[in-house]
């Protein structure tokens, strides 16, 4: 049985949010995980995986480049649910729920462990 979308409660997101630079990369550092995300967006899946590199690349849906260190994390809006994402030189593959558009990513601050908040995100 497929697992019902859950909406996120959001953190205070003004209308310049849903403009291309900011869907595209929303790139915070110290905070505890998340990002902020749009006032609509609905979580589809959290999925892990892990990274030894000190540095993890993706692309988003404009093939813009953006690198995740340690501690830090972002928001990046997607052209597919599957999608390719980098540790250091290896690249690695995440597939997330369906109608997933954009991913939450956050890496820790120590050691390898990825924390990947699909998001399905209407109006984009």
């Amino acid at each position: 049985m497929k697992s019902p979308i859950i909406p996120f409660a959001v953190i205070a997101v003004g209308a310049a949010l849903l403009g291309r630079a900011a869907i595209a990369q929303s790139h915070h550092r110290g905070n505890p995980g998340f990002p902020q995300f749009p006032p609509n967006a609905f979580l589809t899946e959290t999925t892990f995986d892990k990274c030894s590199s000190n540095s993890l690349y993706i692309y988003n849906i404009y093939n813009e480049r953006f690198e995740i260190r340690r501690d830090e994390h972002a928001l990046v809006r997607l052209g597919n649910r599957r999608f390719s994402w980098y540790c250091g030189d290896s690249r690695e593959w995440t597939t997330c729920a369906e109608n997933t558009n954009m991913v939450a990513v956050w890496r820790a601050p120590s050691g390898r462990d990825i924390t990947w908040h699909c998001l399905q995100v209407h109006n984009l």
